[in-house]
């Protein structure tokens, strides 16, 4: 790590990859200012807990700035480190080397996942770690090329770099096409281009790789042929690059999906309950039909809304199975004439189903009891 380029980061808030561990060797993902930059170390205090690390120049890989948290009393940025710092909120930090990574160009340090655990014990982020561990097996590097036409056609070739073969090639394309099919699950995580299907399950993981992570390469190009005119871009370190991409879509892109997800839904819940449901039946009975003809068509819309957002939204399709179908069953309220009756049941028992899908995306359930 340049020296120089620390000294100019006094005072930064930093946060380490991977994430500083607690005594139960849970990931915190805190701030760490920047105090000192000495000859042979820096030191730098928990934002949170006032504990202190040293370490070496040789324990940093790198450092990234992260303007988007820029303040005007603070700059922010993040350390890659080639050790696991211990953080027991003791007052004393202490850190040890993490194990190389196998594969690859150099070794590089495992990255730490946050486990999302979400309702009932399903946990997402952990096929993502293992889709990361099994493309940190490949011995060699891949070098990506794709080439974008004007008809918005994508075509995307893979081939070995430095020494590797066209063996480390295959084994590359077999764990791209079974990342491309865990992604059919997660209908959220977006690619870089809108792709033409039938698409190759290679190639729609090798499009959401180039639109999450940097490709470490400026070299382009066009030309023309049968297709038609087209721009070529490379993406350098393929297993590399999927490796960071598996951790970047279990720790940041599931997490800030379905906290996304779970708002929009919570939002429906808050329209049917204070604007569906919240009817009373009007004591003159002269009035009902007026109050039915209002209502109902106020109501089937909410309804329609429920599963056209669920679809947007890249909701599993068993859940809006379960939210969209169902048996009427007894009436819940005998209030209003017979179609109103049964139009509001129907939607107070959608309620209840999507309660229990919001519960799934949340850390802790806010309906189940």
């Amino acid at each position: 790590m340049n020296k120089s380029q620390l000294q100019k980061s006094l005072g930064f808030h930093v946060r380490f990859r991977p994430e500083a561990i607690d005594r139960t060797r849970t990931p915190r993902d805190d701030d760490w200012i920047l105090k000192a930059v000495e000859d042979d170390l820096v030191e730098l205090v928990n934002a949170r807990t006032n504990d202190v690390v040293r370490m070496a120049y040789d324990s940093i890989i790198s450092f990234h700035r992260e303007p988007d948290r820029d303040t005007d009393t603070g700059k922010y940025g993040f350390l890659s480190l080639s050790v696991q710092v211990h953080a027991p909120g003791t007052g004393r930090a202490r850190i040890e080397p993490l194990p190389f990574a196998r594969g690859g160009h150099g070794a590089q340090p495992p990255v730490t996942i946050i486990t999302h655990q979400v309702s009932g014990g399903r946990d997402e982020s952990s096929e993502w770690r293992d889709a990361a561990e099994n493309f940190g097996r490949i011995t060699g590097e891949i070098e990506g090329v794709y080439e974008v036409y004007d008809s918005g056609e994508v075509i995307w070739n893979v081939l070995p770099e430095d020494r590797s073969t066209s063996r480390d090639v295959e084994w590359f394309l077999a764990e791209a096409r079974a990342a491309g099919r865990l992604l059919a699950k997660y209908s959220y995580v977006k690619g870089k281009f809108i792709l033409q299907e039938p698409v190759d399950e290679a190639d729609r993981w090798l499009n959401v790789v180039v639109g999450l992570v940097n490709p470490l390469s400026r070299i382009s190009g066009d030309g023309c042929d049968q297709r038609g005119h087209h721009d070529a871009f490379f993406i350098s370190h393929l297993v590399d690059a999927s490796r960071v991409t598996c951790i970047r879509i279990a720790s940041e892109v599931i997490p800030n999906s379905r906290s996304k997800i779970a708002t929009a839904l919570r939002e429906l819940h808050r329209q049917v309950v204070h604007d569906i449901l919240n009817v009373e039946a009007p004591t003159d009975h002269t009035l009902r039909d007026g109050l039915q003809k209002e209502w109902i068509p106020k109501a089937q819309a909410w309804d329609a809304n429920v599963i056209k957002t669920m679809n947007d939204l890249g909701c599993d399709p068993s859940e809006i199975h379960f939210v969209e179908t169902f048996a009427l069953g007894e009436l819940r309220t005998i209030q209003f004439l017979y179609p109103m009756n049964s139009q509001w049941t129907i939607c107070d028992q959608r309620r209840e189903r999507l309660e229990k899908v919001i519960d799934g995306y949340l850390d802790k359930p806010i309906f189940t009891r």
